[in-house]
């Protein structure tokens, strides 16, 4: 991982660049482990940011390394973008000023799913919300059927 916190010139570019002329973006972050950082501890738990283009133009994925997940890292990161942002939930990006949040179906196909595995088995095949939840999310994005 070393240098990824450095941003090249050529990063910078790309980043500026990019952001402007791509109204959607998508974004999301996981968590990393880093052996080797100095003033931190290899068992510190660090971020990894992503941020991707939409399907227009050609598609551009940038990585954005971070010690934490506060929100002022996507704030910094998207400073000057105004668009849709398609992102999990994670009140991180709440904040974001210009920016319309959109949210992911697959997080809301797997609420409704595990909504519906929380109910006692008899009352699984029930007309119940979470039901009606899951199948609609199936209809409209996925190629998937309820066993």
């Amino acid at each position: 991982m070393h240098g990824v916190n450095s941003k090249s010139s050529t990063f910078n570019s790309v980043n500026s660049s990019s952001r402007p002329t791509n109204p959607i973006l998508h974004a999301d972050e996981t968590t990393l482990q880093v052996l080797r950082e100095p003033g931190r501890e290899a068992a510190t738990k660090s971020f990894l940011w992503l941020y991707r283009t939409g399907r227009d133009g050609p598609s551009i994925v940038l990585y954005d390394y971070q010690t934490t997940r506060a929100s002022k890292h996507p704030r910094r990161f998207l400073a000057g973008f105004k668009g849709y942002l398609h992102v999990d939930g994670y009140a991180g990006y709440n904040e974001l000023p210009d920016v319309t949040l959109v949210g992911c179906w697959a997080h809301a196909r797997r609420k409704f799913d595990e909504a519906l595995k929380a109910l006692p088995e008899d009352k699984r095949n029930a007309a119940v919300a979470a039901r009606e939840g899951l199948e609609f999310c199936n209809r409209l994005c996925f190629s998937v059927s309820i066993v």
